[in-house]
């Protein structure tokens, strides 16, 4: 059995119900953010263009709802054993902000390349950044294992059911906003955003169409639904950075 199988026979598959009982605990420590219409988009497109303004959050990312959730649920075991975990950018503030939240000690480590603004501000939320790899899943490996071998509680940016329950609260805040919406567009890196779009959206109401966008330079995802079988593009290439996941 490959490594991939054992992987996705591990994951947990979020439920509606799930997300709901995350944005309970969501809400307490992040505000909702607001839903806004957009006229110029409305004009260009021909339809009705919202955007939720997750650049609003802490981190300027929708992926701090997962990240504080995550550490929330694992408080006690986090703080006891510190946390460590690979990121290109938004995945590792995440982390770095709901660590600060906890007292959690939390360990990054990302790529050669990646910004040193993105660097900068994962330290500045109180976490230690080591540098490794020349690529996302060198980073992630490496991470792996420093977890193994110091017993550091591993956050896959990925395959974490709790990431996508704690994400899942800004789609609810969608629906309690618009729930009359028909179509919702989403981008493409890890998959978190889509796949808790595709519980909420799809328990509500069936009919909501769900799209994922995709960099043309990191189209793991999209190579792997064309193909039917999951793939591993190992190097990737996009200005993109936080939508660069070389594996499905």
């Amino acid at each position: 059995m490959s490594w991939c199988c054992v992987v996705v026979s591990r994951f947990r598959i979020p439920t509606f119900r799930d997300v709901c009982v995350a944005r309970r605990i969501v809400s307490r420590y992040l505000k909702p953010t607001p839903l806004v219409y957009s006229r110029k988009a409305s004009r260009i497109l021909g339809c009705d263009v919202y955007f939720k303004l997750e650049n609003l959050q802490p981190v300027r990312a929708f992926k701090v709802r997962g990240g504080v959730y995550y550490m929330y649920r694992m408080r006690e075991e986090a703080a006891r054993r510190g946390v460590v975990t690979a990121s290109t950018g938004n995945h590792a503030q995440s982390i770095a902000y709901a660590g600060s939240l906890f007292g959690v000690d939390v360990k990054i480590v990302m790529p050669h390349g990646v910004p040193q603004i993105k660097i900068e501000a994962v330290k500045d939320l109180g976490a230690e950044v080591i540098i490794h790899g020349s690529y996302f899943e060198e980073s992630r490996m490496f991470a792996e294992r420093l977890a193994e071998e110091k017993g550091y509680l591993f956050v896959h940016s990925i395959n974490e059911p709790l990431l996508y329950e704690g994400v899942g609260s800004m789609h609810l805040e969608v629906l309690e906003e618009l729930p009359d919406v028909d179509v919702v567009i989403n981008p493409l890196g890890g998959g978190s955003g889509v796949a808790s779009g595709c519980i909420v959206y799809k328990t509500v109401d069936p009919s909501i169409m769900v799209f994922a966008v995709q960099a043309e330079g990191a189209p793991a995802f999209y190579e792997s639904w064309r193909r039917g079988e999951l793939v591993d593009l190992g190097r990737v290439s996009t200005r993109a950075e936080g939508l660069a996941a070389g594996r499905a």
